[in-house]
């Protein structure tokens, strides 16, 4: 009988060390397996906002050009009218008559006004499209974090 007991309670022993064994790689596994999402997790995350400095800064390129561009075709503009306004005050100064003056001065004051107009819907356009531009790597980076949150749903 206490042979029996022995052989017992060593196989009771035997199952339950191997039932804990079980139990502890289950958990070992599991918390292996946790960890090692977390970690990828972590590495998407990194990855997502390296991409997401990499679009302002691309932004911020894109604007400094587009800035640059704008500037540029104003200093373009205003040379000009500089150029047509001194024009304009020599030929009227050279008139022969009032009358002169005066028609020279009508012709000058609707060409700079058609020049303005031109020059404000193109500044318009330039500065649309340059903001339309620097917003779509911002815009690319939204749509990500959206698909990004979406894909962590349980």
């Amino acid at each position: 009988m206490a042979t029996t007991a022995k052989k017992t309670t060593a196989s009771a022993s035997a199952a339950a060390t191997s039932a804990m064994d079980s139990v502890a790689a289950a958990g070992s596994d599991m918390f292996k397996d946790g960890f090692e999402r977390a970690m990828k997790s972590v590495s998407e995350l990194n990855d997502f906002h390296k991409e997401t400095f990499e679009a302002f800064v691309e932004s911020a390129q894109t604007l400094t050009k587009g800035f640059e561009t704008m500037s540029n075709e104003a200093l373009g503009f205003n040379k000009k009218a500089l150029e047509d306004g001194v024009a304009a005050a020599k030929s009227a100064s050279t008139a022969k008559s009032v009358q002169d003056v005066i028609e020279t001065n009508t012709d000058y004051m609707k060409s700079s006004f058609e020049a303005f107009i031109a020059q404000a819907t193109k500044m318009n356009d330039l500065f649309t499209s340059t903001m339309k531009d620097a917003g779509e790597p911002i815009s690319e980076r939204q749509t990500a974090f959206v698909e990004m949150a979406q894909s962590y749903r349980p």
